[in-house]
């Protein structure tokens, strides 16, 4: 068996010339080895299996760096939003009429005095919490109605303001102060 064996390996290493066909007479071993693979001429194993396990253990981490935020910070946002306490009289119907007053005061206000050029996101931000707060009050049926219908008139005003901030605003406190130049001549 022995015999066998090792003759059928001098076979495979040792092949013999093909003939006029093109055919590589040198070796299959020597056949086998690319020219321009380092490890054929003696050159340093290359380098790259250590970066490709780098960059794979960096981006595996990012992406458990980020479900991990997205469920410690988003998923509780959703499910248990915060919002601030009520007192106990009042309804759900007074709330909303409160709600609904201080929106358009606001906006009001906001159109009235162009040179106020503060974010108002701050004013929302109280708004919102007042307004999530009221949805505990509200009765499903025509209460529920309403308080939905008064969070989607607070997403339109805030963005008509933010248009009015953005394009008119401008003008009125050109005009402002073209007529505050002419007064003060």
């Amino acid at each position: 068996m022995r015999l066998w064996a090792s003759l059928g390996r001098a076979l495979i290493i040792h092949r013999a010339p093909v003939g006029s066909f093109g055919k590589d007479s040198r070796p299959v071993a020597s056949r086998e080895r690319d020219v321009h693979d380092p490890d054929a001429q003696g050159d340093p194993p290359p380098r790259r299996g250590l970066y490709r396990r780098v960059a794979g253990a960096f981006f595996a981490s990012a992406i458990v760096y980020l479900i991990a935020v997205g469920l410690f910070s988003v998923i509780p946002q959703i499910f248990w939003p915060e919002h601030s306490e009520l007192p106990e009289d009042v309804t759900c119907r007074a709330g909303l009429d409160e709600l609904r007053g201080e929106l358009l005061g606001y906006s009001a206000a906001r159109v009235r005095d162009p040179a106020d050029q503060t974010a108002p996101a701050p004013f929302f931000v109280g708004w919102d919490d007042r307004h999530v707060a009221l949805m505990a009050r509200c009765a499903p049926g025509e209460e529920r109605d309403a308080w939905e219908l008064l969070g989607r008139m607070r997403q339109r005003v805030q963005g008509t303001l933010e248009r009015y901030d953005r394009e008119e605003a401008e003008l009125a406190r050109a005009m402002d102060s073209t007529l505050a130049a002419r007064e003060g001549r």
